[in-house]
């Protein structure tokens, strides 16, 4: 039964807003419509699993040193994620690197490479290449993006014919049979695979040309190929490029998934996007955001400098705040205006790496406390702004989902082999996955304090900021409404009155699903589980401070 909602949200970016300030005792009121706002697709809460020479060795650190496969608590802990999608092998380095030498023979017959050179001149091992990452993907039930080398082609390394078709080939052997229509060079790939213990196509459904466009190395490197063309030039050579790669890619499978960057940085004119061919071919543009950054880079009211003494309390909105864009209500809206033009042209919009991720620490000349519970707090922010912008953005990758030395991984594991921490963005992002409708609804938020945040850490837009303390976001499918709830406060535990009653007048038990700081241990948050009662449609909840809820109804 459909009701207009008593003061309808004003028309907005997002359409949860936010009004007037909580005194502490008041509480906060969620009203949830039946508006129908956007789709929500459950390939949002996926994961990136990054093989990076720079640093970071991801799933070659987590093998059991016995069998050379990924360990089974590992495989444990990604199984209760309940990842959708994954990316792999890598960001950066996969525009410097063969995708053949990760699967025996493909180099050289009967071997595989002991260890591939990334872009910036360092080794990382072979071990958990494509066959062992097909492996994992079968224990975890995901699909999969494929990401490969396009910088070979743009910068001339390779004839782009011999780019083109090498980059097909990783198609060919994720997904061909032996059809005597595909010619003798694309035929060896299924026979390789065959020959390697899979007879049958691995299924990989989308495939992402090149990475991150936009870094100077990337562009200067396609420019000096071309001996300092001017813009439109270089835009024509990748127009080439891309027409080419996925002719290669359409005479090994019609139906693959094409990803490309959605930015191609300043020597590239992005009218490129406007290109027939790309815009029947490209299913998703890719988009990354990342942030805090140089955490030891702090503008104070957008002022870059020494930003005198911080409060804690400027801390803690500055970590909450450091990732995604926001509308003026204060909520988080993920990629803001960025997706703009691909909305306009019809792409979806997939956001292969994000995640909240500060570094420098150690150049602080200011204390700045325990990050790590309003990371997660900022990365869930960040989650609830992809599903607002559920109309275009149609899958999302964190960054990363193992690690031994990055902290931003979501199963992080020590040195010595020992899972040591699960952090917070990582908990956010499995929760979210685990518990999450398929449409977003409209809902209203009255009463939730606004946060002016004068801090700008990294490299954050330098303009004001405000932050509201609770960001909302309601997604339902046939049978249950989800409740998407961060309480950014650090030291408060607001009351929210939530009226659902214009979607279901049921009553009974809602389940809680939270994160919330952890008292002993390593994690800086745990997850618990709680219960509470609904009343013909309304109930009251009680949010721990610097919380996570996922409140469960059935209608």
């Amino acid at each position: 039964m459909s009701h207009a909602m008593d003061k309808p949200a004003p028309a907005a970016l997002a359409s949860v807003s936010a009004a007037g300030e909580q005194t502490g005792t008041e509480p906060i009121r969620l009203t949830i419509g039946t508006k129908r706002e956007n789709p929500v697709d459950a390939r949002l809460f996926g994961q990136f699993l990054e093989r990076a020479s720079f640093g970071e060795p991801g799933p070659e650190g987590a093998l059991d040193p016995a069998t050379g496969a990924l360990r089974e608590d590992v495989i444990t802990l990604a199984q209760g994620m309940r990842i959708p999608l994954v990316r792999f092998p890598g960001g950066t380095d996969v525009d410097y690197t063969d995708w053949r030498d990760l699967v025996d023979g493909a180099a050289v017959p009967g071997k595989r490479a002991r260890e591939l050179i990334g872009h910036t001149g360092k080794a990382i091992g072979t071990r958990f290449g494509l066959d062992e990452y097909f492996a994992f993907r079968d224990r975890i039930g995901n699909q999969t993006i494929l990401v490969v080398n396009l910088l070979d082609a743009l910068a001339k390394r390779l004839p782009l014919e011999v780019a083109a078709r090498r980059a097909a080939g990783l198609v060919a052997y994720a997904n061909a049979r032996p059809d005597p229509r595909l010619d003798e060079d694309m035929r060896r790939w299924p026979e390789l695979r065959a020959a390697n213990g899979h007879p049958q196509p691995l299924r990989c459904e989308f495939i992402q040309l090149g990475n991150e466009w936009w870094l100077r190395p990337f562009t200067e490197a396609a420019q000096q190929a071309l001996g300092k063309p001017s813009r439109a030039e270089l835009t024509e050579w990748y127009r080439q490029c891309l027409h080419a790669y996925i002719a290669a890619i359409r005479a090994v499978d019609r139906d693959i998934g094409i990803i490309i960057d959605g930015d191609p940085g300043p020597l590239v004119a992005k009218e490129l996007y406007e290109d027939p061919i790309l815009r029947q071919e490209v299913a998703f543009l890719a988009l990354h955001r990342y942030g805090p950054g140089p955490v030891d880079r702090i503008a104070r009211h957008g002022v870059d400098g020494d930003p005198g003494p911080v409060k804690p309390d400027e801390w803690w909105w500055a970590w909450v705040g450091s990732v995604g864009s926001r509308d003026a209500s204060g909520h988080n809206l993920a990629l803001g205006m960025a997706v703009d033009q691909a909305r306009s042209l019809g792409y979806r919009v997939a956001c292969t790496e994000w995640n909240w991720n500060g570094y420098g620490f150690h150049r602080l000349r200011v204390p700045a406390g325990d990050h790590r519970v309003a990371a997660g707090l900022g990365a869930g922010g960040f989650l609830n702004g992809l599903m607002r912008q559920g109309d275009v953005v149609g899958m999302a990758t964190q960054s990363l989902l193992i690690g031994t030395s990055w902290d931003i991984a979501a199963i992080l594991v020590d040195q010595a082999g020992a899972i040591s921490q699960r952090l917070p963005s990582g908990l956010v992002t499995g929760l979210y996955a685990r518990f999450h409708g398929d449409d977003r609804l409209e809902a209203r938020i009255d009463g939730a304090r606004l946060v002016d945040q004068p801090l700008t850490l990294g490299f954050g837009d330098r303009g004001p900021q405000r932050i509201t303390a609770l960001d909302a976001v309601v997604t339902a499918d046939q049978r249950r409404l989800y409740l998407h709830l961060i309480n950014n406060e650090r030291d408060r535990a607001p009351l929210v009155e939530v009226d659902a009653s214009r979607v279901t007048t049921a009553s009974g038990d809602v389940s809680l699903h939270r994160l919330v700081p952890a008292t002993t241990g390593r994690d800086a948050m745990v997850e618990e589980q709680a219960r509470t009662s609904m009343m013909r449609g309304r109930l009251t909840l009680h949010l721990p401070p610097a919380s996570v809820t996922v409140a469960e109804i059935t209608r």
